[in-house]
């Protein structure tokens, strides 16, 4: 209570000693008092809630939108990337774009000269040191052994174009050439390949 409620009482209080109808007065003006200060305080926490409950639907708004927005980047930068040749999860297989390239340039003759050269070096490796080696071993020692052995540079053009004509880099395709490579040296070694 306020200092004016607390000497109201006490006038109420020491009035009531020699009139009735004057502590009755007090009684009713410190009730309109309390009632006042209630309604002022439950006035202003509406106000408040009021407030506080706009400031959070605008926040909601603004969040929504920004999400969206978020979201519609993330789509733009999906519809420039180009399609994976590579499923990234585990074990590591090819997709339809991967198999498309590896028809291209046709894997399966480039890789079957390799395989039995390779596999001494992996005969007590586990799944995923065969990968990264096949991985490692395409893009580094594959290319220079055919930049050296190869009378002709029919191979690289062929790689090139493969790159090219699926809008993806020379990488790439070494990669799947590493994928197939690895799925060789995994049928040959009775280990189960990747489905």
């Amino acid at each position: 209570m306020s200092a004016i409620s607390t000497q109201l009482f006490n006038i109420v209080v020491e009035s009531m000693k020699g009139n009735f109808v004057l502590v009755l007065a007090g009684l009713v003006v410190l009730a309109v008092l309390v009632t006042y200060r209630f309604t002022k305080w439950k006035t202003e926490v509406d106000l408040a809630r009021t407030d506080l409950q706009t400031r959070f639907d605008a926040l909601r708004t603004d969040l929504k939108e920004f999400m969206q927005e978020i979201r519609d980047d993330i789509k733009s930068i999906r519809g420039r990337l180009p399609p994976q040749a590579i499923v990234s999860e585990s074990p590591l297989r090819l997709t339809d774009f991967g198999e498309k390239i590896a028809e291209e340039v046709q894997v399966d003759e480039w890789v079957s000269g390799y395989v039995e050269e390779l596999l001494n070096r992996v005969a007590d490796s586990t799944p995923y040191a065969i990968q990264k080696l096949c991985f490692d071993y395409a893009q580094k020692e594959l290319l220079v052994d055919l930049k050296k052995n190869s009378p002709d540079a029919s191979w690289e053009e062929t790689f090139k174009a493969a790159a090219y004509n699926n809008g993806v880099n020379l990488a790439q395709v070494m990669d799947v050439v590493g994928l197939v490579l690895r799925d060789k040296l995994l049928e040959l070694l009775n280990i189960d390949r990747p489905e």
